[in-house]
């Protein structure tokens, strides 16, 4: 298992597309996770989508952040939203800062190994 953290990098450059064109060639990732914070939509999420996309392997969207989402009710119709633009593996909201739902992705993670 490798995990590629993006963290700190505000925006997608052709730098960091091509560490990941590097990393995908060298492991042939089965299903990469893609991970978003909760309730943001953010222009370079979509870039990332679209690559994830064209890889055409399964993909598990991991939600962060949800302990910030004062009113739940939001995040259902939010991971329906999301579901529209890509049939994803499986959806995992978490927070990363609390721990919460985190055995989730390594359960999740483990199938597709």
């Amino acid at each position: 298992m490798l995990i590629g953290d993006t963290a700190g990098r505000l925006h997608i450059d052709d730098s960091m597309m091509d560490e990941i064109k590097a990393l995908h060639a060298a492991i042939s990732p089965s299903a990469p996770l893609f991970v978003v914070d909760a309730l943001k939509w953010p222009p370079d999420d979509e870039l990332v989508l679209d690559k994830l996309r064209a890889a055409q392997v399964p993909v598990l969207l991991v939600i962060n952040k949800v302990d910030t989402i004062a009113d739940k009710s939001r995040l259902l119709p939010w991971i329906e939203q999301l579901s529209t633009r890509m049939d994803f593996a499986e959806v995992i909201p978490v927070s990363a800062l609390r721990h919460t739902n985190l055995d989730a992705i390594e359960g999740v993670i483990e199938r597709f190994l």
